[in-house]
């Protein structure tokens, strides 16, 4: 990325939720949020190069805002619209771990039934900016050049990966009783890849369309725990992008399919006045429609464990356990052609303390270690940050 073309679209996208946090949009009752973090650390392994890649410090700077209008006194309708921008800066010899990201969102919420039930839709758009790097070295990614040259030549594509992205949503929450609720999150999302190289490389778009139900339910086990259950299923169809045969090898004149499937499970458990317990388990498949060749099912579980230290500080320490395997994807050039599989293992532990109402200072530390079959995608990282928030 370049830095005055980072610069430029971070100061247009401060410019827009300043001006979401500074509201009111209309008269009548409005509230407002906005919120401003900045921190600063070390990294071992940024671009996660197979092994232990290069190691350099970063900022991370994030910028939230949004605004509520309600719509009269005592009604049950309100607009809104809030937006988030992050970015991340790296030192010189791991600049290309850098990344910026930003969303906002714009609708209206609707509480009939004597607020029982919630609904909120309206529309969002999103994007990404980073640079593609080649996990077995670090540098930016590059690709053979077609039709192909004599002697062959490559080409770098830093932004294969840069996408700005539009869809709606609609989510629907009801409260079947005291202590239960059930709720359905709708999504459809178009992403827009910035650069496909196509015309130099022949590479495919990775434009796309999804759509995602989430249906879920809430329940209250007593005054100590609750519990939380939820499915996420995505469809999502390529633009362009070729589907595969059973054996890797592209089927021409279809488009590449997938369907995605995630059943989550999470506990959370209050066993005394300091202390707070988060149990989780997901577990997910993704299905290749067309032939198979990338069906992958995988599993996760995280356990996390919160104690306040008196009224401002808290101390936070999660670990989480995930595994990814496949059903017919082999590793590149492996002659005994064996199964993609990763494990994964991440710890984190986290110290925060507040300033007031709108002030506070973090620390965190944080461990990966992820092994794999295919040695392009194992590699163990380490970072130690430390920053501020401010907002409300």
């Amino acid at each position: 990325m370049q830095p005055q073309t980072v610069s430029l679209r971070l100061a247009s996208m401060l410019v827009a939720l300043g001006w979401l946090a500074a509201g009111p949009l209309t008269a009548g009752t409005t509230e407002t949020g906005y919120g401003l973090g900045l921190d600063s650390g070390f990294d071992s392994n940024p671009l996660l190069v197979r092994g232990d890649g290069p190691s350099g410090t970063f900022v991370n700077l994030r910028l939230d805002g949004g605004v509520t209008q309600y719509l009269g006194s005592g009604s049950t309708a309100a607009l809104f619209i809030d937006g988030r921008v992050a970015l991340r800066e790296d030192e010189s010899r791991t600049a290309d771990a850098g990344h910026d990201s930003g969303d906002a969102r714009a609708g209206v919420v609707l509480a009939p039934s004597g607020r029982r039930l919630l609904v909120s839709l309206g529309g969002r758009a999103s994007m990404y900016r980073g640079t593609f790097t080649d996990r077995e070295t670090g540098a930016v990614y590059t690709t053979a050049v077609v039709p192909a040259t004599d002697p062959p030549s490559t080409l770098p594509i830093p932004e294969r990966l840069d996408f700005d992205g539009a869809g709606a949503f609609l989510n629907l929450r009801l409260k079947a009783s005291r202590r239960s609720s059930v709720s359905l999150e709708a999504a459809l999302d178009r992403a827009d890849y910035v650069e496909d190289y196509g015309a130099l490389t022949g590479l495919d778009s990775l434009d796309y369309r999804s759509l995602t139900l989430r249906p879920g339910a809430r329940l209250q086990l007593g005054d100590a725990a609750t519990l939380g259950l939820g499915i996420a299923l995505t469809d999502l169809e390529y633009d362009d992008r070729l589907a595969l045969d059973r054996n890797g090898a592209e089927v021409q004149g279809t488009r590449r399919t997938y369907h995605y499937s995630q059943y989550e499970l999470a506990l959370r458990v209050k066993p005394s006045a300091p202390w707070n317990l988060d149990l989780g388990l997901t577990a997910g498949e993704r299905q290749d429609t067309h032939a198979g060749y990338y069906d992958s099912a995988s599993a996760t579980g995280y356990v996390g464990v919160d104690r306040s230290l008196g009224a401002s500080s808290k101390i936070r320490a999660v670990a989480s356990v995930r595994t990814l395997e496949y059903d017919h994807a082999t590793v590149t050039g492996d002659p005994l052609d064996d199964l993609q599989a990763s494990d994964e293992q991440r710890y984190l532990a986290r110290f925060s303390r507040e300033f007031g109402q709108r002030w506070s200072w973090h620390v965190e530390g944080g461990t990966v270690r992820a092994d794999s079959r295919d040695p392009a995608f194992a590699y163990d990282r380490d970072w130690m940050l430390t920053g501020f928030r401010f907002g409300r």
